[in-house]
């Protein structure tokens, strides 16, 4: 997912940088960082910890994987929580009028250029902090190895 927010924002920047795409006709939704920063921190340790994400366990599940019963009973409880606090969580996702169709550019004060490096930048750190995690732990898991 990241690599595609990465490609579309250079795209999107590169295409207004050379005068082919007028950004300001594009709908910018709101962003709610805060609630975005910690319901992605929630769902990024469910991933990491029951090693699915939501459509990778509905096949593991009709694939006979208990594991993946597990992980979606986890994901529905994750719902049914989020929907029973959503009164107290209501002021991480309540977004004052100045904030509204907010970019990065303008909660940061960064320049787009800038921004676009970054994000490439951290995507290329991903890709070799990935590689040196399998390297350390011999390498990737092929699904024949996971028969012995």
């Amino acid at each position: 997912m990241f690599t595609a927010i990465v490609v579309a924002a250079t795209a999107i920047y590169g295409l207004q940088f050379y005068e082919y795409l007028d950004i300001t006709l594009l709908k910018i939704p709101t962003t709610f960082y805060w609630a975005m920063g910690i319901g992605g921190l929630f769902s990024g340790c469910g991933l990491a910890i029951g090693g699915y994400c939501p459509g990778t366990s509905i096949v593991g599940l009709f694939s006979g994987r208990l594991d993946a019963l597990a992980f979606i009973g986890g994901i529905f409880g994750g719902i049914y929580l989020f929907a029973a606090c959503s009164k107290l969580l209501e002021p991480l996702y309540d977004v004052p009028e100045n904030h509204i169709r907010q970019t990065l550019m303008e909660v940061t004060g960064l320049p787009v250029s800038l921004i676009i490096l970054i994000l490439i930048g951290i995507a290329v750190a991903g890709y070799f902090v990935g590689t040196w995690f399998e390297t350390q732990h011999q390498g990737v898991i092929h699904a024949e190895d996971l028969d012995e």
